[in-house]
């Protein structure tokens, strides 16, 4: 089965859900056809799959059923933990909450949203933290998390010194960034970092795009 989903509007990025008659077949939480998936999806919108698949690791654990209550009200919902604030621009294509329990569904999903934040901030890991959130604290910390996931799959050297680097810069922009040292360093507001201003360039091996792989049709 083919789905493809069309913009309505042009600032948006396309989102394609693809799943084969084969892959159909097999248990919506089969973590080999979650593999397949994300690799597609990685390579339609041009992200990295093995950065991919790390969120999706560290979000849902590959449990594609897996639904997640936050403190705000919101909900994270299938594999990628895709946020129910997008629910309703998702809808525009005929995506439901309900779709997203499937991992082909969740997996471009999931692409199609890291894409738009590397479009945003660039190459760097504001953009991986911002799949999580654009606040600067949990940015930060969370782009720490998923370069440890990486770390852990022997994905990257963690012994590197321009790893040890880099996390030690995310975790200072992570504790610059606390409401805390916001108020000490620029008033009561709270906003006096700005780790936009300092972001750290992705390594090249995770920043390749791939090649948009030719899809299987029915």
């Amino acid at each position: 089965m083919t789905l493809y989903l069309k913009p309505r509007f042009g600032a948006l990025a396309s989102i394609a859900l693809l799943t084969t008659a084969a892959q159909a077949q097999q248990p919506p939480s089969d973590p080999t056809r979650l593999n397949i998936c994300i690799d597609r999806a990685a390579a339609y919108h041009q992200v990295s799959p093995v950065l991919l698949r790390a969120i999706a690791w560290h979000e849902g654990g590959f449990k594609t059923h897996w639904v997640s209550k936050n403190t705000n009200g919101s909900r994270d919902i299938g594999a990628l933990q895709i946020n129910s604030i997008h629910l309703k621009e998702l809808a525009q294509y005929g995506v439901h909450e309900a779709d997203l329990l499937d991992g082909c569904v969740s997996a471009y999903v999931g692409a199609w949203h890291l894409k738009r934040q590397i479009d945003k901030y660039g190459l760097t890991w504001q953009a991986v933290g911002a799949y999580h959130s654009a606040t600067p604290e949990h940015n930060a910390k969370y782009a720490n998390i998923i370069i440890g996931v990486l770390a852990s799959w022997g994905a990257i050297d963690a012994r590197d010194p321009r790893w040890q680097a880099t996390r030690t810069a995310l975790a200072s922009q992570a504790q610059s960034a606390t409401p805390t040292k916001r108020r000490a360093q620029g008033g009561a507001d709270g906003r006096g970092v700005d780790t936009s201003t300092s972001p750290v360039v992705l390594d090249r091996t995770l920043s390749s795009t791939p090649t948009p792989a030719e899809e299987a049709n029915d």
